[in-house]
């Protein structure tokens, strides 16, 4: 009978490569599984078909909206998505309203 002798060092080894390869495997079948979900589709792009200009990009989780703007005053006329906030209640509104300032009256003839 052949005997081997068992290296304890050795097993603790082989035990810690055998673990960070199941390891990397996990990362990588999870991050194929980001890359190839369908359900993922998290936005949304929304326009009127009879107003070019009214294009919108909706985040359908927080419903967050951003409408495409063209700067015609910069070279190349660039496009950019910009932010839209949302008023959703009375106190918001009262909020907005308040940080704003309000348009100065045009002096009037007496």
């Amino acid at each position: 009978m052949l005997k081997v002798k068992f290296n304890k060092r050795f097993g603790v080894f082989i035990i810690g490569i055998l673990f960070f390869l199941a390891l990397i495997a996990d990362i990588f079948l999870r991050i194929e599984e980001l890359i190839s979900s369908p359900e993922k589709e998290d936005y949304m792009i929304v326009f009127n078909p009879n107003v070019r200009a009214d294009t919108f990009l909706l985040e359908k989780t927080t419903g967050k909206v951003w409408q495409l703007v063209t700067y015609i005053d910069l070279e190349g006329d660039p496009k950019v998505w910009k932010y839209m906030e949302r008023i959703d209640d009375p106190k918001q509104m009262l909020d907005f309203v308040i940080s704003q300032d309000f348009k100065k009256s045009q002096d009037r003839k007496k």
